[in-house]
């Protein structure tokens, strides 16, 4: 199996309420999610989460053993806009569109405005997926990748299909997509 590696960031700003909804998505991420796939190998994960303000220097801080108060704490010192920064995702999932990190945090938090995204590459390849959420709707703002078919059996890529063919795949989030996230629907 090759090796991935991968970034997710984000602009948070909203009410205090609005920033600690989204932070503890990313906080579920790198802490529920991160004990799942350790047992179960069924999901992606984050590590190493951190908030920051802009113009902060250095990574900011860790934010899987912050509490709430912590959080709005540190939205309100920072005029409720943070930043939080991830590495992964990690763990099982084909495009990074396939994630659901993002809706995630537009459904916890459906009238902040973030604007964050997730790249880096796999076996496969580079990948992209950017995101924006404004005015309680989620636009995939760009999204561009390739992903190989993971192999059921022996839990390994496999490059190539019966046929020799290269088991490249498009991402199922096309780019531009808007989704509601109080419906939970594609709106467009």
């Amino acid at each position: 199996m090759g090796a991935a590696d991968f970034n997710t960031g984000a602009l948070i700003k909203g009410t205090t309420k609005e920033i600690v909804s989204a932070v503890n998505i990313f906080k579920k991420y790198a802490t529920i999610k991160h004990e799942q796939y350790a047992k179960e190998r069924n999901c992606a994960y984050l590590q190493s989460c951190y908030i920051s303000y802009d113009g902060e220097e250095g990574l900011g801080t860790r934010i899987n053993d912050m509490t709430d108060e912590e959080i709005a704490e540190f939205a309100k010192n920072h005029d409720n806009s943070v930043i939080v920064s991830a590495s992964g995702p990690y763990g099982r999932f084909g495009f990074l569109s396939e994630v659901g990190l993002f809706k995630e945090i537009a459904e916890s938090a459906p009238h902040a405005t973030v604007s964050g995204g997730m790249s880096g590459f796999n076996p496969g390849g580079d990948q992209i997926a950017a995101y924006e959420l404004k005015d309680g709707l989620l636009t995939c703002k760009y999204v561009e990748g390739e992903c190989e078919d993971w192999d059921e059996e022996d839990e390994d890529w496999d490059d190539y299909d019966e046929d020799g063919e290269d088991d490249f795949e498009e991402p199922e989030w096309d780019y531009e997509e808007i989704y509601d996230p109080i419906t939970k629907k594609i709106v467009k």
